[in-house]
């Protein structure tokens, strides 16, 4: 985290101290716009000098406390938390964005523009074009400050409706795609492998060897022939060990060290070659393996 002391949040207005991390900050027109995080489990409080310009705060309460006002119980989200109206006719205005939000926060030119996006799903500005790639449907949305004027998806335009200070645009939702691979055990496990600790101050268990493999259970996964691989699908893998590796036609691909979730592997960049895998994995007791394919 990241707290300023005396910073310049544009036109000469002083911010003496905050509780919250700055973020961007953005114009639009003449007003300036300063975003900033909630830092988690810390209620987010702001200080400024009494010599400065008025402020009106929107949400939470603003008092004095000797030379400075200070803004406290803020309720974090996308809603304008302060604003102040500048001598020059300028406004600034201050938004605090909860945790959650500030983790799925872009900033970008679109559209000849600079603007704030707020997204789960992955983003990818070119010039005129927006991109959103997500494993959930329901994350291809975004939330855009200053919004454009329309956006269209397949030549379809999107329906917007406001979300505090920002535009929610909703992409037309892909169709559900879910297939079932197939698999079955080639290779049972052998015995554990000892697993000797690392030399250093604290020590930790090595990670296994390529002998140690020899005598771990092997899987082989077939992916269904209908599936459309330039959909980009996942093979999500669920299984209990220590650590798995995937080959392909005989060469190692990726790994995983084992941490209680899936294994994903993307399939489109392997398109090229046949549509079997070979799984292999420790384990230090009979374990369930699941193989799913989600588009």
């Amino acid at each position: 985290m990241i707290w300023p002391f005396n910073l310049d949040l544009g036109d000469g207005v002083r911010l003496a101290w905050a509780t919250a991390q700055p973020l961007t900050a953005i114009d639009d027109g003449n007003v300036h716009t300063v975003f900033f995080a909630e830092t988690e489990g810390v209620p987010a409080q702001f200080a400024f000098e009494t010599n400065g310009p008025a402020i009106e705060a929107l949400t939470g309460q603003l008092k004095p406390a000797g030379n400075l006002n200070i803004l406290s119980h803020l309720k974090p989200g996308v809603k304008v938390a302060a604003r102040m109206q500048l001598p020059d006719g300028r406004a600034l205005q201050l938004v605090v964005l909860d945790y959650k939000s500030s983790l799925a926060t872009w900033k970008g030119a679109f559209q000849d523009r600079d603007r704030v996006f707020l997204t789960k799903a992955g983003l990818a500005l070119d010039g005129e074009t927006l991109r959103l790639t997500a494993t959930s449907r329901d994350d291809l949305k975004v939330d855009i400050y200053p919004a454009p004027p329309s956006l269209a998806d397949n030549g379809q335009n999107l329906e917007s409706k406001p979300d505090g200070i920002f535009q929610r645009f909703a992409a037309v939702a892909p169709p559900t795609v879910k297939s079932k691979a197939t698999f079955a055990l080639v290779q049972p496990a052998g015995s554990l492998r000892k697993i000797p600790l690392g030399t250093i101050e604290q020590p930790v268990a090595t990670a296994p060897l390529d002998a140690d493999f020899d005598n771990a259970a092997v899987w082989q996964i077939k992916i269904p022939a209908d599936v459309d691989l330039g959909n980009d699908p996942l093979l999500r893998i669920h299984y209990t060990g220590d650590v798995a590796r995937v080959m392909l036609d005989g060469k190692f691909i990726t790994d995983d060290f084992y941490n209680g979730r899936a294994f994903e592997i993307g399939l489109r960049r392997h398109a090229p070659r046949n549509s079997q895998r070979r799984f292999a994995h420790r384990h230090p007791a009979a374990a369930k393996e699941r193989a799913d394919l989600y588009g």
